[in-house]
């Protein structure tokens, strides 16, 4: 009905067709699912606001072809984009995951296990720079594992001593904290460590306990730190 008054008579209502709901999700990076109720009335409301009102078939049809053969839901064509300098997507790096249908949405596990490494009241952090969640954020030494484990075979394992690449004392072991992202969940276990002498890796800076929070961590790692490191 919406397609028939907007092409036969010009009136002033938006179509939301698959190819508007993908390029609206994309270009404003909105993770609500497309296909429940909030998420229907969330894009007919914006797709209404953003319409020509003096040309409302024109504008239909033109974001329904630009959908169709530029914003494609696969292989889209980014690199030639008109919009790409504005595209919050493509700025965050979503663009295959957006749009969201909740029908079709799996959530990932991942299992962080972060050793919290302080010596003479400094902690050990990185920046994050892999093509991965929370780029360019901070990060205290990290494994990531396929699976939730026991903690007494981790603290044991190899992979867990060679993280650490001096003598420590373990202080104490956190609960999981999750984080939940639009595509995964994230779990995450924290392991504070006192060395017995300062960490070994360029990778990693020496920042005093009193001034983690000048620096940007994902919100997992902020709320750790201010259950434990407070």
């Amino acid at each position: 009905m919406l397609l028939l008054n907007s092409f036969a008579f010009d009136l002033p209502y938006a179509v939301t067709d698959g190819n508007v709901l993908r390029v609206l999700a994309r270009y404003y990076a909105i993770s609500t699912p497309i296909d429940t109720p909030e998420g229907k009335n969330y894009f007919s409301a914006l797709a209404q606001m953003l319409l020509d009102k003096n040309a409302s078939a024109l504008y239909n049809q033109a974001i329904m072809d630009f959908g169709a053969t530029v914003c494609k839901p696969k292989l889209p064509l980014c690199d030639i984009c008109v919009l790409q300098n504005n595209c919050a997507a493509l700025k965050k790096k979503t663009v295959n995951a957006l749009p969201v249908k909740a029908g079709k949405l799996v959530k990932k596990r991942r299992f962080f296990y972060y050793v919290v490494a302080e010596y003479n009241n400094e902690i050990y952090i990185r920046k994050r720079t892999e093509k991965d969640i929370w780029e360019n954020l901070w990060e205290f030494i990290l494994t990531e594992e396929p699976m939730k484990t026991d903690m007494e075979i981790f603290l044991k394992s190899e992979i867990f001593l060679s993280m650490i690449s001096t003598k420590f004392k373990v202080k104490n072991i956190s609960g999981y904290f999750k984080q939940h992202l639009t595509h995964q969940t994230i779990e995450s276990i924290f392991i504070h460590v006192l060395l017995k002498k300062p960490l070994e890796d360029r990778n990693f800076r020496a920042v005093n306990k009193n001034g983690l929070e000048k620096f940007a961590f994902p919100r997992t790692i902020r709320d750790y730190i201010e259950v434990y490191l407070e």
